[in-house]
């Protein structure tokens, strides 16, 4: 069930049978599954018996590291010290994330994973190294609550474990402001993730932590210790100018009656950050991976950005044309990493395959657009960092569509994509033109060098080019285009060839 397994770990309850019906927690002879998610450490900081051995072995592995962490004690090779080493060679994978049912994807039955031994853990906690936590971003000890118990808690569950039922469980307002919120997202997203598991599983990967974004304290559902989330919080909070990498700066562009297109939102980090810095912007944040979008609308209602008119999440992959068909590789180890392009040599064994439906931006821009808003508001400020959607969604716009957006910031990502997945050159060459006409690409980003003297639209009447911009970035540009295949791709072939995952 949702928070048992027996010693073959059975279980994957759906959430709606689960509601007032929870089965009893795991004995300690097979708890697997999810119930070592449920549990966590006990009061007295232990593991706990319904944990299977391999489980305990490796929670208590995951616990010594944390407490090295802790200490800032860094054995000399980088390495686990020999005692971590042991715990990890005995539980192979069943739980150096205590965590225990999310080993093989989405496929697996959600409460399902190892009873008895305790399979059914996965080990990325350790590729973080020791530097998680730097920058202003901590991450301590995991809760022993996540999303599941959050929603389960929300449609009034009785048989939650008590740690759940806390008085302070949870900081997000789950039994006042946020329930309602939170019941009508659990429709929504029985709408829009097939199939259920997603959904559950995603939950279960969620865990509430409390960070500083921008000069605001906010609490963030994500996956423990997420790369993506770590990155993304240092970013924005340097404290950049919007034409240096940033959000600040940003006040004659945004505010009342404007918009903010936030293409690849991940978890709404910048969304979040954009709503917080300039009150009564319309805010569109689109994301195409199911489990990202739903930690997305996680964040937004539980920090009370979200159901409010001038802010919308909309789960959707932004294409060239309506009805297209798309797969992204999503990593919950770093959830800023999904794209279409994943090298097998990078694969992780946390990796998920996603089919996501591809719209173009005037569709998508139709359903999201906040209700005080008319849909013909032009976009104010877009933010592109989608992991190479810009090949797709900046050439399909007309002219005159491109041209009416104010600012556009973001990430081009020519020179990550292998070759083999490539656009075409001229797709690319359309794209990045377009793009790096507008100050916060020229300044920083390589393909602008192909564009020496094209004028740059700035907020200063100082007419400025890429060559004037970039400076020295552009030295020895010519080289990094031959060595990245700038101009030699002939067509579209690897770029639409549908599979998120590719053999170079």
């Amino acid at each position: 069930g949702a928070f048992s397994g027996d010693g073959e770990g059975d279980g994957g309850a759906m959430w709606d049978d689960y509601v007032g019906e929870a089965p009893d927690v795991a004995d300690g002879a097979g708890g697997g599954g999810a119930a070592a998610a449920a549990a966590g450490l006990d009061d007295d900081g232990r593991v706990p018996d319904i944990l299977g051995r391999g489980q305990q072995q490796g929670q208590r592995g995951w616990m010594r590291r944390q407490r090295r962490r802790r200490l800032q004690i860094v054995d000399d090779d980088g390495g686990m010290n020999p005692e971590d080493e042991a715990a990890n060679e005995r539980s192979n994978g069943s739980g150096l994330d205590p965590m225990g049912n999310f080993n093989s994807g989405f496929n697996d039955d959600v409460a399902g994973g190892g009873g008895g031994g305790g399979n059914g853990g996965y080990n990325n906690y350790d590729n973080f190294g020791d530097d998680v936590g730097l920058g202003g971003v901590e991450w301590g000890l995991r809760p022993q609550v996540n999303a599941r118990m959050l929603m389960c808690l929300a449609a009034g569950a009785e048989n939650l474990p008590d740690v759940a039922k806390e008085p302070n469980a949870f900081k997000c307002d789950v039994l006042g402001s946020a329930r309602e919120s939170l019941l009508d997202l659990w429709g929504s997203a029985r709408g829009q993730m097939i199939p259920l598991d997603v959904i559950q599983k995603t939950l279960d990967l969620a865990f509430e932590h409390t960070q500083k974004l921008l000069d605001h304290m906010v609490d963030l559902w994500s996956p423990w210790e997420d790369d993506g989330l770590t990155y993304t919080l240092n970013e924005l909070n340097t404290g950049k100018e919007w034409n240096h990498g940033g959000i600040k700066g940003l006040d004659s562009a945004l505010g009342p009656h404007k918009l903010f297109l936030d293409v690849g939102s991940n978890l709404g980090l910048t969304a979040m950050g954009i709503s917080l810095t300039y009150p009564g912007t319309a805010v569109v944040a689109i994301e195409p991976a199911a489990p990202s979008w739903l930690m997305q609308e996680l964040n937004l209602r539980c920090n009370a950005l979200s159901p409010q008119p001038h802010i919308r999440s909309v789960l959707a992959g932004v294409g060239p044309k309506n009805d297209g068909l798309g797969k992204v590789m999503w990593r919950p180890s770093s959830t800023t990493s999904t794209r279409t392009w994943t090298p097998k040599s990078e694969h992780k064994d946390d990796d998920i395959e996603l089919a996501i439906h591809l719209r173009n931006i005037r569709t998508v821009l139709s359903e999201g657009i906040p209700d005080d808003l008319p849909y013909s508001t032009p976009i104010s400020v877009m933010n592109l960092d989608c992991e190479g959607c810009e090949y797709d969604l900046v050439p399909s716009l007309t002219e005159a569509d491109f041209d009416a957006i104010d600012i556009v910031l973001g990430e081009l990502h020519w020179g990550y994509i292998p070759s083999e997945k490539l656009p075409s050159s001229d797709r690319g060459r359309k794209t990045h033109e377009r793009l790096c006409r507008h100050e916060a690409f020229a300044r920083d980003k390589i393909e602008c060098c192909a564009f020496p003297d094209l004028e740059v639209d700035t907020l200063v009447d100082t007419a400025s080019t890429v060559k004037e911009l970039a400076g020295s970035l552009c030295d020895g540009f010519d080289t990094w285009a031959e060595e990245h295949h700038l101009n030699d791709i002939p067509d579209d072939v690897g770029w639409f060839e549908l599979s998120a995952e590719w053999d170079y």
